[in-house]
């Protein structure tokens, strides 16, 4: 039986509420930057991957939802810590923050399927965070939330490591070798998880607790994480929380940084609700062998080495095991990487940078 919040009617998709709506506003504070950024190669718009829910580390991004009436992305960092934005919580019609009763996380939802669902036992938000509809700066460093789950889905669809940014991470995404992408749910594709491949980012915002993204995101997206590669795995960087444009009409996606959730640099109240909650650091989990979830990104895999020309242009027809080993295999050989034939996070990050 589905959970209540993933009905049969499908009541839960986005409703375009004032919350969502605040989402594409112009934010005053961001205007000097955003005048002076570049505009990135930004990816087509609607160019994006829709990925197999079941995956790591997709498993362990989910949606939630709350009482029926609207839904965000999170994402777990712990076997019971899923963390999203603050305003996702909010019922801006009625003007009062959920009750955790009213919040569900699930996991591994694609179209009528799911892995796993917890409803909140309890969740944390920023002291003086306040849910406006036009939102400023000051607002988007506090929109944080670390839901407590009432069952530890990590243990079954994995949970995602969170990176500590230090001085090379800083330097790279200056040089631009950073490899970063978003993934999520969205309005478009309400019932699917959706990734969006090398994001750009052109610049901070908040003093360094906000980041810049080129990656395309709209409602639903909030609460979503940004991924970094980093020593063959994928860690949150941040935390998307609004959308914003600049007077040439480019968006961009705004992120609270995972700094916020450092004790060395951030907020000193997300970092004991993080540290009470079981935030990992720089270390993810894969999932359990009996849950159901896939411990590598096989089909995602398989999906780039067919972008790439790999795999035969695309069919009706799923990808065979031995296809897909050997494409991986030639791809292998033809970047001088280690002869494995096997799907990793690790080859889908040179996969994605291959697509650059």
């Amino acid at each position: 039986m589905r959970p209540d919040s993933v009905a049969s009617n499908r009541r839960d998709v986005w409703r375009g509420g004032p919350a969502r709506r605040a989402s594409t506003a112009l934010l005053a504070g961001l205007w000097c930057l955003l005048a002076l950024l570049p505009a990135p190669a930004l990816q087509a718009a609607g160019e994006r991957l829709v990925v197999d829910a079941k995956e790591y580390p997709w498993s362990a991004i989910g949606r939630v939802n709350t009482a029926g009436r609207g839904f965000c992305t999170g994402f777990l960092v712990g076997p019971r810590a899923v963390l999203t934005a603050a305003h996702c919580l909010y019922d801006f019609r009625s003007g009062r923050w959920y009750q955790p009763v009213d919040v569900h996380f699930v996991a591994g939802y694609q179209r009528d399927r799911y892995l796993a669902h917890s409803r909140a036992s309890s969740y944390s938000v920023a002291d003086g965070y306040l849910p406006r509809t036009e939102p400023d700066v000051d607002d988007i460093v506090k929109d944080w939330a670390v839901i407590t789950l009432a069952k530890p889905l990590g243990k079954q669809v994995g949970w995602l490591a969170v990176h500590r940014i230090d001085s090379g991470t800083l330097a790279s995404i200056k040089q631009g070798t950073a490899l970063t992408l978003q993934a999520g749910y969205r309005r478009d594709r309400p019932h699917a998880i959706s990734v969006g491949l090398n994001c750009e980012i052109p610049g901070f915002f908040g003093d360094g607790l906000g980041i810049l993204h080129s990656c395309d995101v709209m409602e639903g997206a909030s609460g979503s994480p940004l991924l970094l590669f980093v020593e063959g795995q994928l860690r949150v960087l941040g935390l998307h929380t609004i959308r914003a444009s600049s007077g040439a009409g480019q968006s961009y996606g705004g992120v609270l940084t995972s700094s916020v959730f450092d004790p060395a640099n951030g907020s000193q109240q997300a970092a004991a609700a993080a540290r009470a909650r079981g935030l990992s650091w720089n270390h993810g989990t894969s999932p359990g062998t009996d849950s159901g979830a896939l411990g590598t990104p096989s089909d995602t895999v398989a999906q780039l080495l067919r972008q790439l020309g790999y795999i035969a242009a695309a069919t009706d027809q799923a990808v065979s095991t031995s296809e897909r080993r050997s494409a991986i295999l030639s791809f292998q050989r033809d970047n001088g990487l280690p002869v494995t034939g096997e799907p990793s996070i690790g080859l889908l990050a040179r996969l994605i940078a291959a697509i650059r």
